[in-house]
Formats: structure tokens, sequence, C-alpha cells
């Protein structure tokens, strides 16, 4: 049996980086839009920015939402701001055709088990259902 490397301790907390890397792609959006994104969160959802870590199918709900398809563009920049956070250093060795089933949540949720104990998950696996036909939008 592998032993596994003893988990890394950290000096922020997954959440936080979460939380600075939302601040960072709403702040693209300008100051108001950021506080009128934070606004309807809380007003409309009950979702205290500090609680955002633990609504991300909220969160990712409300802001397809509010911007429609945009909403992508923003749950990407989110990510690549965590990623960048976590000093995350993921590669996908598969082929260059295929496209992940990965959506924001998921990434979030396997980034955060990656940066709590990186010995946890190991090498990434992505299966996808080849009896779909992919679709560019």
């Amino acid at each position: 049996m592998k032993k596994r490397k003893p988990a890394k301790t950290h000096p922020e907390s997954f959440e936080q980086l979460l939380l600075e890397s939302v601040d960072e792609a709403f702040t693209s959006l300008g100051d108001r839009s950021k506080g009128e994104i934070y606004e309807y969160l809380e007003l409309e959802l009950g979702i205290e920015r500090e609680k955002i870590p633990d609504y991300l199918e909220e969160l990712s709900d409300a802001l397809e939402l509010i911007f429609g398809r945009g909403a992508m563009l923003l749950e990407i920049l989110i990510m690549k701001n965590l990623h960048a956070k976590v000093n995350a250093q993921h590669k996908y060795n598969g082929p260059k055709w295929l496209i992940p089933d990965l959506t924001f949540c998921k990434f979030v949720l396997l980034t955060k088990l990656a940066y709590d104990d990186p010995g946890m998950i190991g090498e990434l696996n992505i299966l996808v259902d080849t009896s779909e036909k992919l679709e560019i939008l």
C-alpha cells in the first residue's frame, strides 16, 4: 500500500482564497456592479458574501440568471483567479479534441481537495460520455 504524503498546511484557508477570487472577478465588472451582485445574492437568495463557498451551485445559478451565457465567462475568471492563488500545478494530458465535463462547482471542489491535501486525489481522470455529440456554442 502506498503511503500518502501528509496534508500541507496553508496560511490562508481555501474558502478565503475562493472569496478573494470571486471578489476579483466581480470587481472586473466595476465596483458598482460588484456591490449590486453581492446585494442581490444577500437580499434575494439569503447568501452573505462569507457564505458563498457553501453555496456554489446557488452562486452559479444566480450568475446565470443575471448574466445569461455571460455567466460562464465570470465563472472562468473566478476559476483562473483561484487556480493562480492556490498555485496549482495541474496539467491536462488528454487529447486536445476532448472537452472535459468540468463545471465551475466541480472545479472548485477538486481544487479544494488538492489544496487541502495534495495526495488525496492523486491523478485526476475525467470521464466523458462519447455517445453525446459535442457542440460549439
